[in-house]
C-alpha cells in the first residue's frame, strides 16, 4: 500500500474521531496499522476511539504500544492516564499524567486528569494545584473545574466547590458530569428539592448517565418509587408477589373456615 493511501486511512480516522464516530474511527485506524504495524499514531487514534467507547481495557495495550513506538507522545500519555482512571488504578495514572506534563508543560487536558486522578488517589489538596494549573492554561476547561470542585468537596469547602460545576455549567450547561456533581453537593448542604431538580436536568440530557440515576433515587423516594414502577423486573416481582399474597390469603381463609368447622 502506499504512503499516500497508508496517510488516508490516518486522515479518516482523525475526522471520524473529530466527528464522534468512534466505531468508524475504529475500523479506520484497524486498517493503518494493518497497513502499517509500526505507526504509533495510528495505535494512538485506535486507543483513544475505544476509551471514548468506554472500551478501556480495551484501549490500555494499544496506547502502551503507541508509547513503544513514540516515547514522547504526550497525547497518548493523557489517554493512558484516563485510562488508569477508569480503571482505579490511580498510582499509574498519576505516573502517566506526569508523563505528559512533563512532555508538553502546557497541555491543560494532561494537568486536568492529574487532578482526577489525585481526587481519587486522596490528595485532594495536590489535585487542586493540579486544576488550577489547568485552569491558568485554559479557563474553560471544564474537566479541570469538575476536579477542583470534587477535591474542595473532599476537603468540606462544599460552597467553593458549588461554584466550581456552576462554573462549569456556564461553560457547558449541558455537561451531565456537572450536573451531578451539583446535585451531590446541593444534597449534602441539606437542598433535596434543589439536587432532585439538578439530576432530573442531568438524566434529561442522558438518561443512562448511573451516577445521577443513583443519586437520584437514594435522594428522593418518590422519584425511587416512580422509576422502579417502570422496571419491567420491579413488575414481573410485584406481580408474583401478589400472587402469592392471594394465595396466602386463600389457604388462610380456607383454614379458619376449617378450624371454625371442626370446633362448632
Amino acid at each position: 500500500m502506499s504512503s499516500s493511501s497508508i496517510q488516508s486511512w490516518f486522515h479518516k480516522a482523525s475526522v471520524a474521531m473529530s466527528a464522534g464516530n468512534y466505531e468508524r474511527a475504529v475500523r479506520c485506524a484497524e486498517n493503518g496499522i494493518a497497513a502499517e504495524p509500526n505507526n504509533a499514531l495510528a495505535y494512538y487514534y485506535l486507543a483513544e476511539s475505544l476509551r471514548q467507547l468506554d472500551r478501556e481495557r480495551d484501549a490500555l495495550p494499544h496506547f502502551c504500544r503507541a508509547l513503544e513506538l513514540d516515547p514522547c507522545h504526550a497525547s497518548s500519555f493523557v489517554g493512558l492516564a484516563y485510562v488508569h482512571l477508569e480503571l482505579k488504578s490511580y498510582d499509574q495514572g498519576v505516573e502517566a499524567a506526569n508523563s505528559a506534563i512533563e512532555l508538553a508543560p502546557t497541555n491543560s487536558g494532561a494537568h486536568a486528569v492529574l487532578a482526577y486522578l489525585l481526587v481519587y488517589a486522596l490528595r485532594p489538596r495536590e489535585a487542586i494545584e493540579a486544576a488550577d494549573a489547568a485552569l491558568a492554561l485554559n479557563p474553560r476547561n471544564v474537566n479541570a473545574l469538575n476536579a477542583k470542585g470534587n477535591a474542595l468537596s473532599r476537603l468540606s469547602r462544599n460552597a467553593e466547590a458549588e461554584q466550581c460545576y456552576l462554573q462549569s455549567l456556564a461553560i457547558m450547561p449541558e455537561h451531565v458530569e456537572s450536573l451531578t456533581n451539583l446535585g451531590l453537593v446541593q444534597r449534602g448542604s441539606g437542598r433535596r428539592k434543589s439536587a432532585v431538580n439538578t439530576l432530573k436536568t442531568a438524566l434529561r440530557v442522558d438518561a443512562n448517565y448511573s451516577s445521577a440515576r443513583e443519586l437520584l433515587l437514594n435522594s428522593s423516594w418518590r422519584e425511587a418509587w416512580q422509576y422502579y414502577r417502570s422496571v419491567p423486573e420491579f413488575v414481573f416481582y410485584k406481580v408474583l408477589l401478589q400472587y402469592w399474597l392471594f394465595w396466602v390469603a386463600v389457604i388462610t381463609l380456607a383454614f379458619l373456615v376449617i378450624k371454625d368447622s371442626y370446633f362448632r
